[in-house]
């Protein structure tokens, strides 16, 4: 049997507009050329 991924990353590039993050630690203003890093169960 092959490797298993349980958990998934997503790698987002903000190219235009504006967008507000939201987690536990506040709002943070995303904007042109910002790039996240989303992934579940972290902080």
């Amino acid at each position: 049997m092959g490797p298993v991924a349980y958990d998934c990353m997503k790698v987002v590039v903000i190219r235009s507009g504006t967008a507000v993050l939201f987690s536990e630690f506040g709002q943070k203003p995303i904007r042109p050329g910002d790039v996240l890093l989303l992934a579940p169960n972290t902080l």
